[in-house]
């Protein structure tokens, strides 16, 4: 597992390097990246490694026998699907703090909300750029920070589920189980 994560790292870390020269070089951001241009690498960054944790999950609900395109099919519709949930909390109006709680569940979320912020911090009338102080100022009721928080959480609560499930062999293996061996206990009526 830990190769497979520092083979998973490396690529993501050469993306993230590529995406933000061509961004840099396309003139997308200028204050941003004059700013800072480490924290606009960690943005990219981040949300590269969050989906380790959720590769790792999505393998590990399937059944064996059906990697690795079904695991693709399904985790392409989960992560498209899940990118909805952000219309419930894109509006005026949205608390921040269901904002974050929506963000932990489906991490897609705190992505979109937080591009949007550094987009409206860059273009605003008077934008400044994204910057280590502005990271923590609420725009939209959404803050930029929590999106690097949402993105640590996904990862560990993606893999951690995504482990669980491994050890099962998939849902399925997990259902068997617990049929089996535990609720099958349970559910029977006792002797009297």
């Amino acid at each position: 597992m830990l190769a497979m994560f520092c083979s998973y790292a490396l690529q993501v870390t050469f993306i993230s390097i590529n995406i933000n020269y061509v961004m840099y070089k396309g003139g997308m951001f200028p204050l941003s990246f004059e700013n800072s241009p480490f924290l606009m690498f960690i943005f990219s960054w981040a949300q590269g490694i969050s989906n380790f944790g959720f590769i790792i999950m999505i393998c590990a609900l399937l059944p064996s026998n059906m990697y690795p395109k079904l695991a693709a099919k399904w985790g392409t519709l989960i992560y498209f699907g899940s990118s909805f949930a952000d219309f419930t909390v894109q509006r005026a109006g949205v608390s921040e703090k269901y904002k974050i709680f929506v963000s932990m569940i489906f991490p897609s979320v705190a992505t979109a909300r937080a591009c949007k912020n550094v987009a409206m911090i860059e273009y605003s009338t008077g934008g400044s750029g994204l910057d280590w102080w502005n990271l923590f100022e609420p725009f939209q009721e959404y803050r930029v920070h929590l999106y690097f928080l949402v993105m640590v959480w996904g990862f560990w609560l993606h893999l951690i589920i995504g482990l669980f499930f491994e050890r099962f062999g998939g849902l399925v293996g997990f259902w068997d189980y617990m049929s089996q061996r535990h609720l099958g206990d349970y559910l029977r009526k006792p002797k009297i």
